[in-house]
């Protein structure tokens, strides 16, 4: 009887233990498929991190480029405002000139015109004058 009972539970476990067995293959199977997987993703996730290294030093060359584009427009920004200013003052100096310029030749116009008077009532005096030397000649003849 223990001997039957030994044996059938030997059989059971030889049973157990190749049901177990495959089932380890089977695991060890499924985690090699995983373990390359994993290795698979780690590679695709080294040549995305390569490309990302790679955009990373387009974008620092671009804002290199941005930067020193920024600085000679600011530059240039900053030298057209001195010539602006500078064309500021030298119009406004030309037109106070102008405005005094102005002022000089409206005085000259004022100066001819008394002038102009003062030569109207000395030829109106030569007339007189005139006449006076005109009597006195007939007077004289």
């Amino acid at each position: 009887d223990m001997h039957g009972q030994l044996t059938s539970r030997l059989d059971e476990l030889q049973g157990h233990t190749q049901g177990n067995s495959q089932r380890w293959l089977h695991m060890q199977k499924k985690l090699g498929e995983t373990s390359g997987r994993v290795n698979e993703m780690q590679s695709q996730l080294g040549e995305m991190s390569g490309r990302v290294d790679e955009l990373q030093g387009q974008l620092g060359e671009s804002s290199g480029r941005v930067a020193d584009m920024h600085g000679q427009l600011t530059s240039r920004l900053d030298e057209l405002q001195g010539h602006t200013q500078g064309n500021s003052q030298r119009w406004l100096h030309m037109q106070k000139k102008l405005g005094e310029t102005s002022g000089r030749v409206n005085e000259m116009q004022s100066q001819l015109g008394e002038m102009s008077g003062r030569v109207d009532e000395l030829q109106g005096q030569l007339g007189e004058s005139s006449g006076r030397v005109a009597d006195m000649h007939g007077q004289l003849t």
